[in-house]
Parts: structure tokens; sequence; C-alpha cells
């Protein structure tokens, strides 16, 4: 294989390898061509690991695992691997042109990325093959919404052993800033190895900030060993707790803690972006209260059968306000309001109801513009307003 290498077109380099932009001679197309550094050609074993990582990434045929296109040497001799040019640059590149915390439909497009990363992991785990290396600058974009997963050079077998280095001692590989704790002790990795990754990654685009940023390699590596990280939702206070929770939980010092495949992470972060609310279903029987009046409104209550009396006491006198029934919301109003319940609500016969706790609405709330969030803002002010002339709405 020979390329026409134009040295002013760099694409990017690593500790091995440089990428430039080339000529395919033969085809007539822009390819990408990875070459191995001219200072590590005469070392046996780097060659081999380049070559491997060749083969490796061309044996993962997926639509979101880069091409490989031809293996062999370039015009000056060196190992090059020629691959699809990817057009949109890495995610890195993309996080670095805004450094704001993301929020709304910002942080829905992001996951929407990271969910076709699992995708691609999803196809490597299944040929017993860990990545290993997952960051954002190995996530190259391409156009019409195409991801990629880029550079399998530290990729190996489920179940492997880090490499031992000269010293005798277990060689870490991986990024210092997102590594997991398995690879920060040079212990075996596995398919969580990659669900950390992941969610290493999302850290890193949900904060703006890498979990382990302080220091050196070696004291990033330690923090890495015992998860000393600050929580997402500490860093990245526009993320929905919801979603904070995903990640945390991928991000587990404890491998058995995290989810147990790529496709269990997949299956959470898809259900995040339908929007799925948590609302387990809570039965009362007859003559049982739902809401106290003066209790604090932590959550709403959606109605799905039965009806229930609504009642509130002023000056020790108790009168009736009304009655829910099904499809009836109860308590939406105080809780938008962050404000205190203003009546007592109880079950007449046996009732179902969904309840939707605070941080769920509030999480779904956190998603929309800016504008949207000011306008249920101000919605909510007003209806609290119209409650304290018309107690008959039950908040």
């Amino acid at each position: 294989m020979t390329h026409k290498l134009k040295t002013d077109t760099l694409l990017g380099e690593g500790g091995m390898a440089q990428v430039y932009r080339a000529e395919d001679p033969a085809l007539g197309r822009a390819v990408a061509v990875k070459v191995l550094r001219a200072e590590l050609c005469d070392q046996d074993d780097v060659v081999q690991r380049f070559v491997g990582e060749a083969k490796l990434a061309a044996a993962l045929d997926h639509p979101g695992i880069l091409p490989i296109y031809a293996l062999g040497v370039d015009d000056q001799g060196r190992p090059a691997v020629s691959m699809k040019l990817s057009q949109g640059g890495s995610l890195h590149d993309r996080m670095q042109g805004d450094r704001r915390l993301p929020q709304g439909d910002v942080i829905d497009e992001l996951v929407d990325v990271v969910v076709k990363v699992c995708n691609a992991l999803g196809q490597a785990h299944d040929h017993g093959v860990v990545h290993g290396d997952i960051k954002t600058r190995n996530i190259l974009l391409g156009r019409h919404g195409v991801v990629y997963v880029a550079d399998w050079g530290n990729a190996c077998a489920m179940g492997a052993e880090a490499p031992l280095g000269p010293d005798g001692r277990p060689t870490i590989l991986g990024t210092p800033a997102v590594l997991s704790p398995e690879q920060a002790a040079g212990g075996p990795v596995d398919g969580r190895t990659d669900v950390f990754g992941v969610g290493a990654m999302l850290y890193t685009l949900l904060a703006r900030r890498v979990p382990y940023g302080r220091g050196g390699p070696q004291a990033r590596i330690g923090a890495a060993r015992v998860g000393q990280r600050k929580p997402l939702n500490t860093v990245a206070r526009r993320t929905p707790g919801v979603l904070c929770a995903i990640v945390e939980r991928a991000m587990a010092l404890n491998p058995t803690d995290r989810h147990p495949t790529i496709d269990a992470l997949r299956d959470d972060l898809v259900a995040y972006r339908r929007r799925q609310v948590d609302a387990p279903l809570r039965l009362l029987s007859d003559g049982e209260v739902l809401v106290r009046q003066g209790d604090p409104s932590d959550a709403l209550y959606i109605v799905e059968g039965g009806r229930l009396r609504v009642s509130a006491t002023h000056d020790g006198v108790e009168r009736a306000l009304g009655e829910c029934a099904a499809g009836d919301v109860i308590g939406e109003i105080g809780l938008l309001a962050d404000d205190v319940r203003t009546a007592t609500v109880t079950a007449e016969g046996r009732v179902s109801v969904r309840v939707v706790r605070r941080d769920a609405v509030q999480d779904e709330l956190a998603r929309l513009s800016p504008r949207l969030q000011t306008v249920f803002s101000v919605l909510a002010r007003r209806l609290h307003a119209k409650v304290k002339v018309d107690p008959v709405i039950p908040r």
C-alpha cells in the first residue's frame, strides 16, 4: 500500500502513531492513514501491536466502528493503515467548541451519540473484545449523525490481564484521566471496563471536565484506583438526576455494582431519552389519606382508578371542596411552587394512583430549554396565586 502523504495534512497524533489525510491513488478518494512513528519502527513488539490493532478493527465489522481499508507501508516504508476519513472531527473537538455546561436538547444529543457508541461496543463484546480506552478523542463524528469508535490500540480479550513491563509489573493501559479502577490496579478487564469508560466519557461531556483531572499521570492513576472524584451531580448541576444516577452506576468502583453489560447501559440511556418517568403505582383502601393539608408537597399523583374526596379545614371547620376521579392530577401546583398541601385528599373505596416524585418532575423540567423553564415557573406562580383565592383546587 502506498499513499501520497502530504506532511502539511497531519490530522492528529499519539504516542505510537500519527494520522494524516491522504489520497488513495488507486481509487482517487481521500482517506485517513495512520502511520507508526519512525522511532518505533525497529521495535518488533510495537510493530506487532500496531498491526494487531488494524486486524482487530477490521474484523469488527459494524457501522459504528471506523472501517479499515488496507494494511501495508507508506511511501517511506513505515507500517501504515488506511481507513475511512471521518469528516466531522472527534467528540472532543465538538466539546471544545462550547465549554458551557450542557442542558436540555444538548444533553439529549450527547446521550444519542453515546447510545451509538454502546451499540458499537456491543459488537466488540460479542466478539470477546474490550476496547479499553473509551474517551471523547476516540469517538469520531461523520455526516448525517454517524458515530465511529476508533483507536483500538489498547483493545484486548475479555478477562485479559494487564501485560507485564520490563520490571515485571503490570503495564497500565488507557488514559489516566478516565481510567477504570481495575485498569488502574493492573487487574483483568471485561465488558464492564468499557461500561466504566462510557460512564466516564458521559461524565466528561456533562461536566466539561474529566473525572480525574488533578496532578500528573501517577496521581490520576492513584485517584482512579480508589474512585476518588467528585460526584457528577456536584459538578454538572444542570444534568437531570436520572442521568446522573445512570452515570454514577456505570462508574461504580466495584465492577459488580455497574451495569452488567454495555447493552444494559444502552437500555438505560434509551429509556432516559424516551422520557420514561418513574411513576410507581400506589393502591389506597377506603378512607386512606393520600395527602394531608399542611404537609410538604413532594409529589404529584395521577389518578388511574376510583374516586377521592377533597376537603380542607379552616378556622377549625372542615368543609368538602370536591372530588377527583380517573385522569385527574393532584398536587401539581404545590409541587411546582414548592409549597405545602392546601387540602386533604381521601380515598372513597379502592383507588389507584401513579406517584411522580419531585425529583422526577424537576428532571423533566431541566430537559426543557431555559425559555420553557421560565414559562413553567411563571405559570406555577400564577396558579399558586389563583389557588389562594380559589381553594377548591387542591395542591
